[in-house]
């Protein structure tokens, strides 16, 4: 990297040296920006990072407390696990625009082949997990869902949004559809609606649900967005009702969803706040124990969505459900 062009940009007298110059160490090591590359849209434990760079835990520590203590990466804790994420903002304001330019200049490399190879791995091992975990419970969908966040605890709030921000049109996209519980109503106020989920035995319960309740525009699709393909029309909605937390990379699915979302198209999220009760992950397949309020906003703003409502609701044992509408 030309450390040198991007410096001289930004070395102006107000920069405290002692400040720069760590940074510059921190990223004049070839493994540490790769690290940084790695980290550009996903967050990893400790293990994980050393699976993917094939190094020891003390090595990868090693590097990780460098970068950490430069601000270029942050840690955030999912239940007793820790993983590591970008930190886009330097608490030293002169130092932010040089980190900015850092990590766009990162953002432009190309992994090498064989860590590319293992991220896809580790991303594959945790989906199959996810999958695995509910094609093999379909029986107990519903009564894990009532231990956390049921539909008749929430759908009632998510289904009174719809008709106050006038959201109807062509096509909805309900990604993640479970049971098909928010399908009827989506039915009703679309010509076209596509249920899609990625376990096979769930799907099936769906589409039984779907026929048994008549709903003749309502098709679906096994698998995942980024799979499916989109003919002409763009979705008027898309609903991410409870499925963040299942996703290994939920950033990107708000990215993914936004991409095939028509110009004034609504995206419609509900999730958990940020919780510690890890034994979700074991009861009910879930990848991350909720998320803070401010971080889905933060992705939904990065999308170019604007933020229209939210809405909190107080669940039993403990839990928080939040819900979202945007629009593009």
């Amino acid at each position: 990297m030309k450390m040198s062009v991007i410096a001289k940009k930004f070395i102006t007298s107000s920069i405290d040296v002692s400040n720069f110059n760590p940074l510059c160490k921190a990223v004049g090591d070839a493994l540490r920006v790769e690290i940084l590359k790695v980290l550009q849209d996903n967050s990893f434990g400790v293990l994980e990072l050393c699976s993917i760079f094939e190094i020891g835990q003390p090595a990868m520590s090693h590097h990780l407390k460098v970068l950490s203590k430069c601000h270029l990466v942050s840690t955030k804790r999912d239940g007793a696990n820790i993983f590591y994420q970008r930190n886009n903002f330097n608490p030293e304001e002169n130092l932010q625009s040089f980190q900015s330019t850092l990590f766009k200049t990162i953002n432009g490399f190309q992994l090498s082949e064989s860590v590319a190879r293992n991220i896809e791995s580790i991303k594959t091992a945790r989906e199959k997990v996810s999958i695995e975990f509910f094609n093999k419970n379909v029986s107990l969908f519903q009564e894990n869902q009532d231990l956390i966040a049921s539909w008749l605890n929430y759908g009632p709030s998510l289904e009174n949004l719809l008709p106050k921000h006038n959201i109807e049109g062509k096509l909805a996209v309900d990604v993640g559809s479970g049971l098909g519980d928010f399908l009827p109503t989506l039915s009703s106020l679309f010509d076209k609606v596509i249920a899609i989920d990625n376990a096979k035995e769930v799907l099936e319960e769906c589409t039984q649900n779907i026929t048994s309740k008549k709903l003749s525009n309502v098709s679906t699709f096994l698998g995942n967005l980024k799979e499916f393909e989109f003919q002409t029309t763009k979705a008027d909605l898309i609903s991410l009702n409870m499925v963040l937390h299942h996703n290994i990379n939920p950033q990107n699915v708000l990215k993914e969803c936004s991409a095939v979302l028509a110009e004034n198209g609504f995206m419609l999220i509900t999730e958990l706040c940020n919780h510690n009760q890890e034994w979700t992950k074991t009861s009910c397949g879930d990848l991350w124990c909720g998320f803070e309020p401010e971080i889905i906003e933060k992705w939904a703003k990065e999308c170019e969505l604007k933020k229209l409502e939210s809405m909190f609701i107080a669940q039993r044992n403990g839990f928080k459900t939040q819900i979202h509408i945007f629009k593009k």
